[in-house]
């Protein structure tokens, strides 16, 4: 029989950040100091960190942002613009399990 955590307890072997909390409260990480381990316990919950994804796309002059999010600032171009010509600047897109927790608009003369 396969433990409930397994694919938990691999990917902390293998070095991923392992998250615990006890239900409807908030995700910590688990911090291992050589004191403490994690216990599997039946009334917490565990998960591996979910990776943040910054992605980036123009902001035209008009204040409209574009629809294609890129992984780099240096991808992101204003070859689709339908708003007249140029950009103000970037927007910065942050998403953990696909929620954007963040954004940042970042002026053109400081990317």
């Amino acid at each position: 029989m396969k433990h409930p955590h397994a694919e938990v307890i691999k990917a902390w072997a293998d070095g991923k950040t392992v998250q615990v909390r006890v239900p409807r409260m908030e995700w910590r990480d688990f911090t291992y100091n050589g004191n403490n381990y994690l216990s599997f316990d039946k009334n917490l919950e565990y998960r591996i960190k979910p990776e943040e994804v910054v992605e980036y796309t123009v902001v035209y002059r008009s204040g409209v942002p574009g629809s294609h999010f890129l992984k780099t600032i240096e991808g992101v171009v204003d070859f689709y613009s339908v708003h007249g010509k140029g950009h103000e600047g970037y927007l910065k897109r942050t998403t953990v399990d696909g929620k954007v927790v963040k954004m940042e608009l970042i002026p053109k003369d400081q990317s």
